[in-house]
């Protein structure tokens, strides 16, 4: 809230913080947008499809996790097979990467990620249900902006229903929603690193069987960039879960 923010001190420890979570949450933007890039270049080739996108993507989210964190503690593997919340937000995140890198594929990556990020409009009206967060009234204004040009951009104005793969893309921005505010949630008892590898675990289970049903040889580039895509969606990931 911008008038929260405003009414403490710059040089209070609060300040330090919001400031901290802002270039985070700015990070991850320029991390998937990276990410997002990168996969409209591989969606191009054709032995390549948004199952093995997201396999590859999850794959790497573990080499994040195992070689960067799982060291430093807080990592609780077995509580991601134990807590309902855990296990649904991983459920929920796998099918929700699967279905953002099919609509980048198949609508192009402007056009799904815009799609994509209207995940805000839902996931605070969410966080208002389930968290009892305030929707103050310039949040609401901003979610009302938010829906119309969701509107404009599906083609509403011009009385066509959005196509298949845009209905997708609105279905896969609800589950986000749905997923940040269980990471909200998660967070009052649950270390980051252990939501995160939630997703990978859930994720990788859900794209494994349909990536190895598919899988075709793939050529060194398109290894190369589906391993860097990874990389940058799992430090993305890591930046906005924090």
């Amino acid at each position: 809230n911008m008038a929260t923010t405003q009414s403490i001190p710059a040089d209070h420890p609060a300040a330090h913080s919001i400031r901290g979570a802002v270039l985070l949450m700015l990070l991850s933007v320029f991390l998937f947008a990276g990410n997002v890039l990168l996969i409209r270049v591989i969606g191009n080739l054709g032995s390549v499809d948004s199952w093995m996108i997201s396999t590859f993507r999850f794959l790497a989210g573990f080499a994040v996790l195992f070689g960067f964190f799982y060291a430093r503690g807080g990592f609780q593997p077995l509580h991601m097979l134990t807590n309902p919340l855990l296990i649904l937000r991983g459920i929920l995140g796998g099918f929700g990467v699967w279905i953002f890198y099919l609509t980048v594929i198949k609508i192009g990556a402007g056009r799904a990620t815009f799609i994509s990020n209207t995940y805000v409009v839902f996931g605070a009206a969410m966080a208002a249900v389930f968290l009892k967060e305030r929707l103050t009234p310039r949040l609401l204004v901003s979610l009302v902006l938010a829906m119309v040009g969701l509107a404009l951009l599906t083609g509403v104005t011009d009385l066509q229903a959005p196509s298949p793969y845009e209905w997708l893309g609105i279905l896969g921005a609800i589950i986000a929603g749905a997923v940040v505010v269980s990471i909200r949630k998660l967070h009052q008892r649950e270390n980051s690193s252990t939501i995160f590898g939630a997703q990978c675990l859930y994720g990788l289970l859900i794209a494994a069987g349909p990536t190895v049903a598919h899988a075709a040889p793939l050529a060194l580039g398109a290894i190369i960039l589906l391993v860097l895509s990874g990389l940058l969606a799992a430090f993305g990931q890591l930046a906005m879960t924090r």
